[in-house]
């Protein structure tokens, strides 16, 4: 069934800040995500990661995002990701790895057998199903758009979202 989805659709500007407690010398200047919702219910994300390393030499970096949540007592929940690219701002593909660590499903940016520096920008790609709560009086998009699991800080993060004219939410 499609409906017209109801939404409040923010941009939001914020410092962020890790939770966990390392500090791995380099940080993120600015994470920008872009979410589209797609007339089918699932999200097209677009992440800009400004990257430095401050003068450290690094493969890369981890793009770690949770795809199992507890929900209740009993239930998880439990998102569908999908890749679809990586690249560096002037569109040059990175080499991924991906795997599941945990609840998290990460990729691993950058080539094993060359160190980069300084700063630089990666463009992620993927797709998500099941970030959508339909209700009887409002629909709801429960997705966190930068994720707690960093190990540097993140000095700006900013997240925008874009609605369809309906959203089939399959109930």
């Amino acid at each position: 069934m499609s409906r017209p989805f109801t939404a409040l659709a923010l941009a939001v500007v914020a410092p962020a800040v890790s939770v966990r407690a390392a500090d791995e010398g380099w940080i993120i200047e600015r994470l920008n995500s872009r979410i589209e919702i797609d007339s089918d219910g699932t999200l097209s994300i677009l992440e800009a990661l400004d990257v430095d390393f401050r003068g450290l030499s690094k493969h890369g970096i981890f793009r770690d995002i949770p795809y199992v949540l507890d929900f209740d007592a009993t239930n998880n929940r439990e998102y569908d990701i999908t890749l679809t690219g990586v690249t560096s701002a002037d569109g040059r593909p990175h080499r991924v790895k991906e795997s599941d660590v945990g609840a998290d499903r990460r990729f691993q940016i950058g080539d094993p057998d060359k160190e980069v520096s300084g700063k630089q920008t990666y463009r992620i790609a993927y797709r998500v199903g099941g970030a959508l709560n339909g209700f009887p009086d409002h629909d709801e998009l429960y997705w966190n758009a930068t994720g707690n699991g960093w190990v540097f800080p993140i000095d700006v993060a900013e997240a925008r979202i874009r609605l369809p004219q309906a959203v089939k939410l399959g109930q």
